[in-house]
């Protein structure tokens, strides 16, 4: 049965979404401090990517790998807020574009059927699943700014899953996965995801300041 006991006699269970047709971002960022890897997600087709903040910090080198062949292109940090640990990174779409996903524009609530993403400890592309917890959870940024309205989830998130995506049933993305709680350091199911309406926020000012810049370095060349 795939009902949890909050949807049980509610209506039909939802369909457990299929892992999505086109391979997620694997994020490389190296820095003079080392190395660090997550999971990203395209959130438009001329190349905008969401993750972490926590996952670049610092990085003077990122690389995106968007494929199962192991090609991996490099990125460009384009703006991000430490304050909700979230970064937007560029990368050259190339000349078909990328399949984006799209982000989710109702809230969830507890019991809600939610889906993982992500390369955990490296293992690309996995799939894991759970409930909505909790909503509304408070939780800290690695800048110790407070990370307000964040959603709490059982599905499975370990180290390499941060900054992918937590979708909802229809496949929309619900959140950024960003932390966990944990008395060893891997999954005890209690994990955190930065909500969409965060995202949507952000990208709103990245696109803004990317906009801008192009149009001030177009008028110093006349």
């Amino acid at each position: 049965m795939c009902c949890t006991p909050f949807t049980a006699g509610i209506g039909p269970c939802p369909t457990t979404p299929r892992s999505p047709g086109f391979p997620l971002p694997a994020l490389d960022a190296r820095s003079a401090e080392g190395e660090s890897t997550g999971t990203g997600f395209v959130v438009s087709s001329d190349g905008l990517l969401v993750t972490n903040g926590h996952v670049v910090d610092g990085a003077q080198d990122i690389t995106v790998k968007l494929g199962t062949d192991g090609t991996t292109l490099p990125a460009q940090l384009l703006g991000g807020d430490p304050s909700q640990d979230l970064a937007v990174l560029q990368v050259d779409p190339g000349p078909g574009g990328l399949t984006a996903l799209p982000l989710a524009g109702d809230a969830v609530e507890v019991g809600d059927p939610v889906y993982a993403i992500g390369s955990p400890f490296g293992l690309s592309q996995t799939f894991t699943s759970g409930i909505v917890s909790a909503v509304g959870r408070d939780i800290q940024a690695p800048d110790g700014s407070a990370i307000t309205g964040v959603i709490q989830t059982d599905a499975a998130i370990n180290p390499g899953n941060s900054g992918g995506p937590l979708l909802d049933a229809s496949g929309a993305v619900v959140g950024v996965n960003s932390q966990i709680a944990s008395s060893g350091g891997g999954n005890d199911g209690i994990g955190f995801a930065v909500p969409a309406t965060t995202v949507q926020a952000l990208l709103a000012q990245a696109t803004a300041g990317a906009s801008a810049a192009a149009d001030a370095e177009s008028a110093s060349g006349i």
